[in-house]
Protein backbone atom coordinates (compact mmCIF):
# COMPACT_ATOMS: atom_id res chain seq x y z
CA UNK A 1 0.00 0.00 0.00
CA UNK A 2 1.64 2.82 -0.80
CA UNK A 3 1.73 6.86 0.62
CA UNK A 4 -0.54 9.00 -0.64
CA UNK A 5 -0.16 11.32 -3.25
CA UNK A 6 -0.13 14.41 -0.76
CA UNK A 7 2.79 13.12 0.66
CA UNK A 8 4.56 13.80 4.05
CA UNK A 9 3.80 17.55 3.94
CA UNK A 10 0.15 16.40 4.31
CA UNK A 11 0.70 14.00 6.70
CA UNK A 12 2.58 17.14 9.09
CA UNK A 13 -0.91 18.90 8.48
CA UNK A 14 -2.84 16.12 9.73
CA UNK A 15 -0.69 16.04 12.42
CA UNK A 16 -0.11 19.15 13.58
CA UNK A 17 -4.20 19.83 13.24
CA UNK A 18 -4.81 16.56 15.65
CA UNK A 19 -2.92 18.01 18.45
CA UNK A 20 -4.11 21.27 17.85
CA UNK A 21 -8.17 19.97 17.90
CA UNK A 22 -6.98 18.34 20.99
CA UNK A 23 -5.38 20.96 22.87
CA UNK A 24 -8.70 22.96 22.18
CA UNK A 25 -10.46 20.01 24.01
CA UNK A 26 -8.05 20.02 26.81
CA UNK A 27 -8.70 23.67 27.45
CA UNK A 28 -12.44 22.80 27.05
CA UNK A 29 -12.12 20.34 30.11
CA UNK A 30 -9.70 21.99 32.28
CA UNK A 31 -12.41 24.05 34.44
CA UNK A 32 -13.22 20.66 35.23
CA UNK A 33 -10.44 19.31 36.78
CA UNK A 34 -9.88 20.92 39.85
CA UNK A 35 -11.93 18.31 42.15
CA UNK A 36 -14.62 19.88 43.01
CA UNK A 37 -18.00 18.68 43.89
CA UNK A 38 -19.61 18.50 40.45
CA UNK A 39 -23.04 20.09 40.59
CA UNK A 40 -24.16 18.98 37.15
CA UNK A 41 -22.98 22.70 35.56
CA UNK A 42 -20.07 19.98 34.07
CA UNK A 43 -22.34 18.90 31.40
CA UNK A 44 -23.37 22.30 30.49
CA UNK A 45 -19.81 23.43 30.37
CA UNK A 46 -19.59 20.45 28.57
CA UNK A 47 -16.06 19.71 30.53
CA UNK A 48 -17.16 16.70 31.77
CA UNK A 49 -14.71 13.99 31.85
CA UNK A 50 -14.97 10.28 33.07
CA UNK A 51 -10.84 10.19 33.68
CA UNK A 52 -11.28 12.75 36.46
CA UNK A 53 -14.38 11.44 37.77
CA UNK A 54 -12.99 8.08 37.60
CA UNK A 55 -9.68 9.20 39.77
CA UNK A 56 -12.02 10.99 42.20
CA UNK A 57 -13.57 7.90 43.08
CA UNK A 58 -10.21 5.51 43.02
CA UNK A 59 -9.67 5.64 46.70
CA UNK A 60 -12.20 3.43 47.87
CA UNK A 61 -12.94 1.31 44.25
CA UNK A 62 -10.02 1.40 41.45
CA UNK A 63 -7.09 1.94 43.71
CA UNK A 64 -6.09 4.67 41.20
CA UNK A 65 -4.87 6.88 43.71
CA UNK A 66 -3.58 3.86 46.12
CA UNK A 67 -1.37 2.81 42.68
CA UNK A 68 -2.73 -0.58 43.07
CA UNK A 69 -2.39 -2.81 40.39
CA UNK A 70 -6.15 -3.02 38.76
CA UNK A 71 -7.69 -6.47 39.24
CA UNK A 72 -4.69 -8.11 41.95
CA UNK A 73 -5.09 -5.38 44.10
CA UNK A 74 -7.82 -3.29 42.90
CA UNK A 75 -11.18 -4.27 41.19
CA UNK A 76 -11.95 -2.08 37.86
CA UNK A 77 -14.45 -2.68 35.24
CA UNK A 78 -13.02 -1.54 32.33
CA UNK A 79 -11.37 -4.31 29.62
CA UNK A 80 -7.50 -4.99 31.12
CA UNK A 81 -5.78 -2.56 28.08
CA UNK A 82 -7.82 0.51 29.55
CA UNK A 83 -7.23 -0.90 33.21
CA UNK A 84 -3.78 -1.00 32.64
CA UNK A 85 -3.72 2.71 30.81
CA UNK A 86 -5.29 3.78 33.79
CA UNK A 87 -2.65 2.41 36.14
CA UNK A 88 0.26 3.51 34.00
CA UNK A 89 -1.40 7.38 34.57
CA UNK A 90 -2.06 6.64 38.12
CA UNK A 91 1.72 6.04 39.01
CA UNK A 92 3.05 9.29 38.54
CA UNK A 93 -0.06 11.26 39.79
CA UNK A 94 -0.71 12.69 42.63
CA UNK A 95 -3.63 14.74 42.07
CA UNK A 96 -7.08 14.38 39.27
CA UNK A 97 -4.64 17.18 37.19
CA UNK A 98 -1.71 15.24 36.93
CA UNK A 99 -3.61 12.35 36.10
CA UNK A 100 -5.80 13.86 33.61
CA UNK A 101 -2.91 15.32 32.06
CA UNK A 102 -0.69 11.44 32.42
CA UNK A 103 -4.21 10.26 30.45
CA UNK A 104 -4.23 12.91 27.85
CA UNK A 105 -0.65 12.10 26.77
CA UNK A 106 -2.09 8.53 26.41
CA UNK A 107 -4.67 9.35 24.52
CA UNK A 108 -2.81 11.92 22.34
CA UNK A 109 -0.23 9.18 21.30
CA UNK A 110 -3.62 7.07 20.40
CA UNK A 111 -5.14 9.45 18.57
CA UNK A 112 -1.84 10.64 16.50
CA UNK A 113 -1.81 7.00 15.62
CA UNK A 114 -5.13 7.16 13.92
CA UNK A 115 -4.86 10.63 12.23
CA UNK A 116 -1.62 8.60 10.66
CA UNK A 117 -3.06 5.65 9.80
CA UNK A 118 -6.21 7.61 8.50
CA UNK A 119 -3.36 9.21 6.12
CA UNK A 120 -2.09 6.64 4.72
CA UNK A 121 -6.26 5.48 3.84
CA UNK A 122 -7.34 8.44 2.65
CA UNK A 123 -4.44 10.95 2.56
CA UNK A 124 -5.69 14.29 3.54
CA UNK A 125 -8.98 13.79 4.05
CA UNK A 126 -7.65 12.91 7.72
CA UNK A 127 -8.46 16.13 8.46
CA UNK A 128 -11.68 15.16 8.71
CA UNK A 129 -10.97 13.62 11.83
CA UNK A 130 -7.73 15.82 13.01
CA UNK A 131 -10.25 18.82 12.59
CA UNK A 132 -13.38 17.17 14.15
CA UNK A 133 -15.30 18.92 16.68
CA UNK A 134 -16.22 15.51 18.47
CA UNK A 135 -12.77 14.88 18.38
CA UNK A 136 -12.28 18.24 20.56
CA UNK A 137 -15.40 17.65 22.51
CA UNK A 138 -14.87 13.75 23.29
CA UNK A 139 -11.40 13.09 22.45
CA UNK A 140 -10.36 13.11 26.44
CA UNK A 141 -14.16 11.93 27.90
CA UNK A 142 -13.00 8.57 28.09
CA UNK A 143 -10.32 6.22 27.01
CA UNK A 144 -12.28 4.82 23.74
CA UNK A 145 -9.32 6.48 21.77
CA UNK A 146 -7.30 3.35 22.84
CA UNK A 147 -9.70 1.01 20.90
CA UNK A 148 -10.35 3.34 17.80
CA UNK A 149 -5.73 3.71 17.36
CA UNK A 150 -5.16 -0.25 16.92
CA UNK A 151 -8.26 -0.69 15.05
CA UNK A 152 -7.35 1.80 12.56
CA UNK A 153 -4.32 1.10 12.35
CA UNK A 154 -5.23 -2.94 11.78
CA UNK A 155 -7.45 -1.15 9.15
CA UNK A 156 -4.22 -0.06 6.87
CA UNK A 157 -2.38 -3.80 8.05
CA UNK A 158 -5.21 -5.48 6.59
CA UNK A 159 -5.11 -3.32 3.36
CA UNK A 160 -1.63 -4.47 3.17
CA UNK A 161 -2.45 -8.00 3.33
CA UNK A 162 -0.98 -8.60 6.62
CA UNK A 163 -3.92 -10.80 8.07
CA UNK A 164 -2.04 -12.23 11.41
CA UNK A 165 -0.92 -8.79 12.46
CA UNK A 166 -3.99 -7.19 11.54
CA UNK A 167 -5.97 -9.62 13.54
CA UNK A 168 -3.26 -9.30 16.09
CA UNK A 169 -4.46 -5.15 16.46
CA UNK A 170 -8.03 -5.89 16.76
CA UNK A 171 -7.17 -8.35 19.65
CA UNK A 172 -5.67 -5.29 21.51
CA UNK A 173 -8.39 -2.94 20.01
CA UNK A 174 -10.48 -5.50 22.15
CA UNK A 175 -8.58 -5.83 25.26
CA UNK A 176 -9.35 -1.82 25.24
CA UNK A 177 -12.58 -1.87 24.69
CA UNK A 178 -14.87 -4.22 22.67
CA UNK A 179 -16.14 -3.02 19.68
CA UNK A 180 -12.41 -4.05 17.50
CA UNK A 181 -13.79 -7.23 17.73
CA UNK A 182 -16.68 -6.78 15.36
CA UNK A 183 -13.95 -6.06 12.60
CA UNK A 184 -12.86 -9.35 13.16
CA UNK A 185 -15.66 -10.99 11.44
CA UNK A 186 -15.48 -8.28 8.92
CA UNK A 187 -12.01 -9.07 7.88
CA UNK A 188 -12.29 -12.55 7.74
CA UNK A 189 -15.32 -12.79 5.45
CA UNK A 190 -13.80 -10.46 2.95
CA UNK A 191 -10.76 -12.55 3.13
CA UNK A 192 -13.28 -15.87 2.10
CA UNK A 193 -15.03 -13.37 -0.29
CA UNK A 194 -11.76 -12.99 -2.16
CA UNK A 195 -11.20 -17.46 -1.95
CA UNK A 196 -8.78 -16.88 0.99
CA UNK A 197 -10.18 -19.09 3.50
CA UNK A 198 -6.69 -19.97 5.19
CA UNK A 199 -5.97 -15.93 5.87
CA UNK A 200 -9.29 -15.60 7.21
CA UNK A 201 -8.30 -18.32 9.99
CA UNK A 202 -5.18 -16.09 10.53
CA UNK A 203 -7.25 -12.64 11.25
CA UNK A 204 -8.96 -15.02 13.86
CA UNK A 205 -6.27 -16.36 15.59
CA UNK A 206 -4.26 -13.32 15.58
CA UNK A 207 -7.09 -11.61 17.21
CA UNK A 208 -7.95 -14.57 19.72
CA UNK A 209 -4.12 -14.50 20.21
CA UNK A 210 -3.67 -10.90 21.05
CA UNK A 211 -6.68 -10.58 22.81
CA UNK A 212 -5.94 -13.42 25.54
CA UNK A 213 -2.13 -12.64 25.46
CA UNK A 214 -3.51 -9.50 27.44
CA UNK A 215 -6.46 -10.51 29.53
CA UNK A 216 -5.91 -14.11 30.62
CA UNK A 217 -3.03 -13.45 32.57
CA UNK A 218 -5.47 -10.96 34.92
CA UNK A 219 -8.22 -13.72 34.50
CA UNK A 220 -6.14 -16.69 35.40
CA UNK A 221 -4.71 -14.80 38.93
CA UNK A 222 -7.71 -13.37 39.77
CA UNK A 223 -10.57 -15.01 38.85
CA UNK A 224 -12.67 -12.56 40.93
Amino acid sequence: MSSPPEGRGSLAVVLAATILTLAVGYLIKSPCLDGRTWDGGEYRRMCYSDVAALYGSADRDRGLTADRIPFLEARNEYPALSAMAMWAAAVPSSSFVSFFNWTAVLLTASALAVAWALHRLIGSGALLFALSPTLALFGFVNWDLLAVAPATVATVVFLRGRDLGAGSLLGLGAAAKLYPALLVPTFAVSRIRDGRGPDAWKVAAGALGAWAAVTLPFALAAPG
